[in-house]
């Protein structure tokens, strides 16, 4: 708290928090068994196969990974059943191939405390609450199941070498999460995007069901199109692997770039391109005159009338297709109708 009320002072303060009792867990044992928070994307399938994985390099800080926790209500709404069940149904193939069979499940409403939506259309404090808050929140869901696991792993996001505290996950407040009995384990520091990503495109299945999209979309899993799957479509290029589709040179050269973090990714991704050999690639070249322009401003936020209709054909959508779910979002008004069914619910009270 202390941390976060020093770099956002305007927004944030320290709380008092007084327990009714402190536990002394100073001669707690080690405990190397781990739940490892599972959302697909590139940092979280690095980390897990690079504990997981049966062909991964002896280790001596690896976790003992008894299990996945996949959360709903992220990046995927709490009730959008349908795109939730085809994300669970993927996870848990991926996570069968390295022997873990338990994949947990735990649903968040804060989205709906505050919506997403606002944040991408105004571009005000760039999704500034989840983007600070997200890992504290997710290790907190994970922490539920810290009776039967000593750690929670998770996939790092900005490398030692990006200098990035001012995020909600990274090398400075992370480790503050943890308790003795109950440890944030993160994984990835010490590689960039695109070094993850040439490790888990010799992971087969882990590539396959690759999820890194922003957007809920209801045909499939990753548009290609977005910022976040053409950035990874070019971490992959790096490497020498393909991902999703090709990219002309004409889309690289006209990509908007919004802040200064994606372009320090898009830097990243060029030096990796000179040490892997592929930097005189064409589709390098174009990333090198694009850069030469530096940061492009961000889009123009969404109309009222643009942001009700991407809001009413979300909502037909799942009034034509989903049986499981019905969504009504319209001014603030949301009526739930959900069936008990999908995937094994974990839960602790």
């Amino acid at each position: 708290m202390e941390a976060w009320s020093q770099m956002h002072p305007e927004y944030l303060n320290v709380v008092d928090i007084k327990p009714d009792r402190i536990i002394d867990d100073r001669n707690a044992p080690v405990d190397d068994s781990a739940v490892a928070l599972f959302s697909q994307g590139l940092d979280a399938t690095f980390a897990l196969y690079r504990h997981a994985s049966p062909h991964r390099k002896p280790r001596y800080d690896s976790l003992d990974v008894k299990a996945c926790l996949l959360v709903q209500g992220g990046d995927r709404g709490l009730y959008e059943e349908p795109l939730f069940l085809r994300c669970y149904e993927k996870a848990l193939s991926t996570i069968e191939e390295l022997g873990i069979t338990r994949l947990l499940r735990c649903g968040s409403n804060y989205p709906e405390i505050f919506p997403l939506d606002t944040f991408w259309n105004n571009q005000l404090n760039w999704g500034f609450h989840w983007q600070l808050v997200h890992l504290a929140a997710l290790t907190g869901m994970a922490s539920f199941w810290q009776r039967d696991y000593g750690n929670v792993l998770v996939g790092s996001t900005y490398p030692y070498s990006s200098g990035v505290v001012d995020f909600g996950s990274n090398f400075v407040t992370d480790p503050l999460l943890s308790s003795r009995r109950f440890r944030v384990y993160e994984e990835g520091w010490g590689f960039t995007r695109s070094q993850k990503a040439k490790l888990v495109s010799q992971w087969e299945r882990g590539l396959r069901n690759l999820r890194v999209c922003w957007h809920s979309n209801p045909d499939q899993d990753n548009c290609g199109v977005c910022e976040k799957c053409f950035r990874t479509i070019l971490n992959f290029k790096a490497s020498g692997a393909f991902y999703l589709r090709d990219i002309s040179l004409d889309e690289i050269r006209d990509k908007e770039i919004w802040n200064e973090h994606i372009f320090y990714e898009y830097q990243t991704i060029l030096e990796d391109a000179e040490k892997w050999g592929t930097s005189q690639e064409p589709w390098a070249q174009a990333l090198k005159e694009r850069l030469s322009l530096g940061v492009y401003p961000a889009p123009k936020p969404l109309t009222f009338p643009q942001r009700m209709g991407k809001r009413i054909k979300h909502f037909l959508y799942y009034k034509k297709e989903d049986a499981a779910s019905v969504r009504i979002k319209i001014l603030g008004l949301r009526i739930y109708k959900r069936k008990k069914e999908g995937p094994l619910h974990q839960s602790r009270e």
